[in-house]
């Protein structure tokens, strides 16, 4: 886990690049995951490694996470 991410306040999470830290993310059902989501877009330019996790949070029950899938689909 990147040792610059702060779960409680979201610092550091739009510079997650790690998929494996994104994914442990989803597992925990860290309130914050839609933003790790969208740091991870930004931060890797593998399409293989973004697209699963991209639809992974598209999926969401949750509306935030969802939502925050859209915006990282962008």
């Amino acid at each position: 886990m990147s040792n610059d991410v702060d779960w409680e306040t979201g610092a550091g999470l739009i510079g997650i690049c790690n998929p494996a830290e994104v994914d442990a993310t989803f597992d925990r059902n860290e309130k914050r995951v839609g933003t790790a989501v969208v740091g991870l877009v930004l931060n890797s330019d593998d399409v293989a490694v973004v697209a699963p996790r991209v639809l992974r949070a598209l999926r969401s029950s949750d509306p935030m996470v969802r939502s925050l899938g859209f915006v990282a689909v962008l």
